[in-house]
């Protein structure tokens, strides 16, 4: 789950995949077990109903059945008279049953299926929004993650269905073959070598298969990311008239995309019906040639049901082929799901986070020489020497690219410092639950995220909340006059990414729902950008009211709230302090006029 371009493994590295996703299928959903016995059950009922046709042809034609026989026997055994009609109705029986226990597989399979392609989508979101560290999420495109959890998923469920149905197919077409080699050794024989033939020329359309199942699903996720960003950044296409542009690169792709589809399907009917013309071509000479010998003639009863055995078996063995191509071609969405289903099985099976709790809330939070770099770039923060304390509000400010937004995700435990270390009231950060930390640190953005659901719903997040506490939070961020303009007030449904609010509004509903947890520490990141002047002002004035206890971080380039708060932080400054004139860690700025100055550098 960590490239968008993967590792081609060899047979061995890909059998291992799949006989894991289906072991992982089956314990997940031991009702496929049910599901393939009785599919089994229904193809011997099948098998018995074809062989039960010899007697029926037999006394078709005028014959008699022996004494001594197996079928005799049989009728004798169920106190039935061995008559055309008895027979007859036999065969209707096996049938009918038959049909009854291949519908209940088939119900039961359809059902598993949905659950399957549900169960691997939720799991496989579960993965990244809990599994993958930042690092691992940023290696790959975002239509690597949508395909992962909706087309790949669905792949492979339907590896998992496929073989279930195969094992039965199978099974049907191995006793087809067996029957027609009991009653014809030479027929038997020709169908065998046939096979085998068939099964050496076919190994290319195998690998083939495997190679446009993976071109298919590297397809997806260019057409899945380039559909997402197109329409993320909508406002920015129209600004620059490029509607026509990104509108030809999704046909362009789609079409791609649809072509390889059609090779896809293409190469599975070919070589699945390839093969069975040859032989039917074959078996239609032999007839010809057969008609010619009067010993067909005398057993013409026995040749209508072994004809009646080569037509059953020859569409099941292609059949057969049809549901191997499609395992071969999805393959690698096997084992992409696969290993999804293990990260998760492996964050279930590891005890809860171990490491200290806060149960008494942050008062302190210093930064000690810590440096941070993504990869082996250039560092983003080196030597960070600063402190936070409760009761003090800080304007952290900076050039872009100064490390400000790094410095607030290293404080949420979202990346770790490559040097240094961060101490939270005393203690190592890395030894802090990260739970615990994100339970007490409240984080507003620039651009805040919102999702297409309920204003309530966009604020608690999943968290149970009076309505007062929402209410008070909305207050603190001049929210409350807005909600109560609106059709349905919190209830209101937002549309895509909150498009039914103004900018300032949305930023307004990212601190409302901050405060709204009461964390010890808030942090907003240039969150009051877009409110206007006035709101701006009231906005700031609450929330040093609310914060006057505890800490409060305003990452801004605004003067204005540089002029309001306790202290100010360059973090460029900082850094450079630390490093080169000595003095002590902070960096701190305390008087009106120092402040100003420092913002307006």
């Amino acid at each position: 789950m960590n490239s968008d371009d993967p590792v081609k493994p060899g047979v061995i590295g890909r059998g291992k995949a799949l006989v894991g996703l289906l072991s992982y299928s089956f314990r997940q959903f031991p009702i496929l077990c049910l599901a393939t016995l009785l599919s089994l059950l229904s193809v011997s009922l099948e098998l018995a109903a074809m062989l039960s046709l010899f007697p029926v042809t037999h006394l078709a034609s005028g014959e008699e059945i022996a004494a001594g026989s197996r079928w005799r026997w049989l009728m004798d055994a169920f106190g039935a008279p061995s008559t055309l009609r008895a027979f007859l109705l036999l065969f209707l029986g096996l049938m009918m049953t038959r049909l009854l226990t291949d519908t209940a597989a088939s119900l039961t399979v359809s059902r598993v299926y949905r659950d399957l392609i549900a169960h691997f989508s939720s799991r496989a979101f579960k993965a990244f929004v809990q599994g993958l560290s930042f690092r691992d999420v940023q290696k790959n495109t975002i239509g690597y993650y949508i395909s992962l959890a909706g087309d790949e998923a669905n792949r492979a469920s339907q590896i998992v269905m496929s073989v279930s149905r195969l094992v039965p197919v199978m099974a049907l077409a191995g006793l087809y073959w067996l029957a027609i080699t009991v009653k014809s050794p030479w027929t038997g024989g020709g169908v065998s070598l046939f096979i085998a033939i068939a099964g050496v020329a076919l190994l290319g359309s195998f690998r083939r298969s495997h190679q446009l199942g993976t071109e298919q699903q590297m397809q997806s996720r260019i057409l899945n990311t380039h559909f997402v960003e197109c329409l993320n950044s909508l406002r920015t296409i129209r600004a620059y008239n490029a509607e026509g542009f990104v509108a030809t690169r999704y046909a362009d792709m789609i079409g791609t995309y649809a072509w390889t589809c059609f090779k896809v399907d293409a190469l599975k009917d070919l070589a699945r019906t390839g093969p069975s013309l040859v032989l039917v071509s074959g078996a239609a000479v032999a007839t010809v040639l057969l008609l010619g010998d009067g010993s067909f003639t005398d057993r013409y009863a026995d040749f209508v049901v072994l004809a009646i055995l080569l037509l059953r078996f020859f569409p099941l063995l292609g059949q057969s082929l049809d549901i191997f191509m499609r395992t071969v071609s999805d393959l690698m969405a096997g084992e992409e799901v696969t290993r999804a289903m293990a990260l998760v099985a492996a964050l279930e099976s590891t005890p809860a986070e171990v490491g200290t709790q806060l149960e008494k809330g942050i008062s302190s939070i210093e930064f000690e020489s810590v440096g941070f770099r993504y990869h082996r770039a250039k560092p983003v923060i080196d030597h960070l020497n600063t402190r936070f304390e409760k009761g003090h509000s800080y304007a952290l400010i900076g050039p872009s690219g100064a490390g400000k937004s790094t410095l607030i995700d290293l404080l949420l435990k979202l990346y770790v410092p490559t040097e240094g270390r961060i101490l939270v009231n005393g203690f190592d950060l890395a030894g802090i639950s990260s739970f615990s930390v994100r339970q007490h640190v409240g984080v507003v953005e620039q651009q805040v995220p919102l999702f297409h659901d309920s204003i309530l719903h966009n604020l608690t997040l999943g968290v149970s909340m009076d309505r007062d506490v929402v209410r008070h939070a909305c207050e603190i961020a001049c929210l409350n006059d807005v909600i109560a303009r609106l059709p349905k007030a919190e209830e209101t449904v937002l549309q895509y990414q909150g498009s039914n609010l103004s900018g300032g509004q949305r930023q307004r509903l990212g601190i409302a729902r901050a405060v709204l947890r009461r964390p010890e520490v808030l942090v907003l990141d240039e969150s009051t950008a877009a409110l206007d002047h006035d709101i701006r002002e009231r906005v700031v004035t609450n929330l040093i009211k609310e914060f006057r206890d505890r800490i409060l971080l305003f990452v801004t380039h605004d003067r204005g709230i540089a002029s309001r708060v306790s202290q100010v932080l360059d973090l460029a400054r900082l850094s450079q302090t630390s490093v080169c004139s000595g003095r002590q860690p902070g960096g701190v700025t305390t008087d009106a006029s120092t402040k100003m100055n420092s913002a307006a550098e």
